[in-house]
């Protein structure tokens, strides 16, 4: 069922800030580091880790996280060698951006998390990786943004904290979307994703209509947020979803191999999600208007 409307923050300048130029971008997420190289060799602007057996943004082990990290530093050092790099790498301007992609792991649910028992996963990101936090169970307990907000702090950039908007959010009694992202501008945050916490072949459009995304995207971006969208989309409905302006759209269960999240990544299949995304353009669209299109 989508929603007939989304409620939309106000643009603090209580003005239209004019047109934005958004090229949408493709976020893989791998289960293990061995996915690393198919992905990377379809030059993926952004590579994420997760354990798809522990839930929506199930968090990899810490061992596992470590072999991501090393995989991923060791491959850039060899493009280093090699002379292939965008000279993006060791500019704070960009953000967790290393070389030629971004990449990060999954929280899991930021109730799940003991600040000061977890901070190993903290310092395994180093200076790039960035972490995404789902906020299940915290629409009634407001204690989730001082939370956030801690764990942002152990973070060597804020940029690197990143909360995540349950497009089903009811189900799971997480936060609406004017609350997340009310919460993503005060933590002085750069990114925020929408996607689905409940995987049971309902999709990001069955919440949302695509005008309504347009409009979410648009609002975040009048306070410099860029929207990342998942949430089992499928393969043939990236396309349609280009044009809703979202910085990335991410996918794994439309790449895999089998019809599980967990099964390994087809090359067959993340060609057609890499070809659908390239071949789509740049989209242009207005501040706080609503302008249609269609995980």
């Amino acid at each position: 069922m989508k929603t007939a409307s989304v409620p939309q923050v106000a643009n603090g300048n209580g003005a239209s800030l004019g047109k934005r130029i958004a090229s949408t971008s493709l976020l893989v997420s791998v289960r293990s580091p061995d996915e690393i190289d198919l992905v990377r060799s379809r030059r993926v602007d952004w590579i994420d880790l997760k354990d798809p057996d522990k839930g929506p943004l199930g968090r990899p082990a810490l061992n596992m996280v470590r072999a991501f990290r090393d995989k991923l530093v060791f491959e850039e050092g060899r493009e280093r060698a090699s002379g292939i790099t965008d000279g993006s790498c060791g500019h704070p301007e960009n953000t967790f951006r290393s070389s030629q992609y971004r990449w990060s792991i999954a929280g899991g649910e930021l109730k799940d998390w003991d600040i000061h028992a977890d901070q190993a996963y903290l310092e395994s990101l180093g200076d790039f990786g960035a972490i995404k936090w789902a906020l299940a169970q915290y629409n009634s307990d407001t204690s989730w943004q001082s939370k956030a907000g801690e764990l942002a702090s152990r973070l060597p950039r804020r940029d690197q904290a990143i909360l995540v908007h349950y497009a089903d959010h009811p189900a799971v009694n997480a936060p609406d979307w004017n609350a997340t992202l009310q919460a993503t501008r005060q933590l002085n945050l750069k990114y925020l994703l929408i996607d689905t916490a409940i995987k049971d072949g309902r999709t990001l459009m069955d919440y949302y209509a695509p005008e309504n995304l347009t409009a979410m995207i648009a609002t975040a971006a009048t306070w410099g947020i860029d929207v990342a969208i998942a949430g089992s989309i499928p393969l043939d409905s990236i396309p349609s979803l280009v044009s809703v302006g979202a910085a990335w759209i991410g996918v794994r269960g439309a790449v895999c191999s089998g019809k599980s999240r967990s099964s390994p990544i087809s090359p067959e299949k993340l060609d057609r999600a890499v070809a659908f995304v390239h071949t789509s353009g740049t989209t242009v669209h207005a501040f706080g208007t609503t302008t249609g299109s269609s995980r």
